[in-house]
């Protein structure tokens, strides 16, 4: 499941007004389904958003999501299934690997702290990092203190010293008796649709059924009402030539030409071409066979030779 997905779940859940259990992934040994700073959020129950593994440790979670969430202690988990010792758990999954997780309630009395930051980081365009306290001596930090940092390292949540200068995800010792998580939070991935055909309909739902940001463009307002658009994010109205004037191109990660249209593709390449955006687009795609797609940047004014 993607953090889209995680988060419109818990904005779901939230209007029940009923105590959750968040599941965070601390850290992992070996081969497992997910890694450090994964998460899942437990109803009552036992029903979940998210995943930790392939389905084959989540109801011994419930078990325990429904334990804290009657008591509000949090508890640390660790899941050994790096040989036969697995069995003990009646689960047998054999993933060779070790994980471990802590277990929170979260509730309207804490206003659904910490996940109520985690989820508006997930949903901020820009990058956060991320630092769980997951084991402490100190009653002025506790275990499960959270803390986010913006791009440019400024505190945006919490409290605590910023997250040592390394890889992420990282769990790191402290002298003082102290273990943090460190992670990165990545904004989903944002694709720009140009073209409101019937054919870019799937690729719409797609990309929203992955937890992507969906864009549609088009000069024709009746295509954009089309069914299969209707849960887009944005259904812009834009004449071609005007796409940089009305969009940001840069705060896309991907795009797709699709107009079926030889000159509205044009634009839309040379306008493409026109910005320094090869850092921030990592995918562009023009439908259509090669032959066509040649013709079409051999028409564009000085393009940059990255872009072509």
């Amino acid at each position: 499941m993607s953090n889209r997905a995680l988060v419109e779940s818990f904005h779901d859940w939230q209007t029940a007004d009923e105590s959750l259990a968040l599941v965070t992934v601390v850290a992992t040994e070996g081969s497992t389904y997910s890694k450090a700073g994964r998460h899942i959020i437990i109803r009552p129950g036992g029903e979940y958003a998210g995943l930790v593994s392939g389905g084959c440790l989540e109801g011994d979670l419930g078990q325990h999501a429904e334990r804290v969430i009657e008591s509000g202690e949090h508890v640390m988990l660790t899941y050994d299934m790096r040989d036969e010792a697995d069995e003990i758990w009646g689960i047998g999954v054999g993933c060779n690997g070790l994980i471990e997780v802590l277990v929170q309630r979260l509730d309207s009395r804490d206003n659904w702290e910490p996940f109520a930051a985690l989820a508006k980081a997930m949903a901020s365009p820009e990058q956060h990092i991320a630092t769980l306290i997951t084991q402490s001596n100190d009653d002025a930090l506790p275990v499960g203190s959270l803390s986010l940092r913006d791009h440019a390292g400024r505190l945006v949540y919490g409290s605590g010293e910023p997250p040592p200068p390394a890889p992420l995800p990282q769990l790191h010792e402290h002298t003082q008796g102290i273990r943090a998580l460190h992670w990165q939070i990545n904004p989903w991935p944002r694709l720009l649709l140009l073209g409101a055909g019937p054919d870019a309909e799937p690729v719409c739902q797609l990309a929203l059924g992955q937890g992507w940001h969906v864009c549609v463009a088009d000069h024709r307002p009746a295509s954009l009402e089309a069914k299969g658009f209707q849960d887009a994010d944005q259904r812009c109205v834009i004449e071609p030539p005007q796409l940089a004037q009305e969009l940001n191109l840069a705060e896309f990660s991907a795009v797709v030409i699709m107009s079926h249209h030889l000159e509205t593709d044009r634009h839309y390449l040379q306008q493409l071409a026109d910005h320094s955006i090869t850092d921030t687009i990592r995918y562009l795609g023009v439908l259509g066979p090669a032959a066509r797609r040649e013709k079409l940047l051999a028409a564009l004014d000085n393009p940059s030779a990255e872009f072509l």
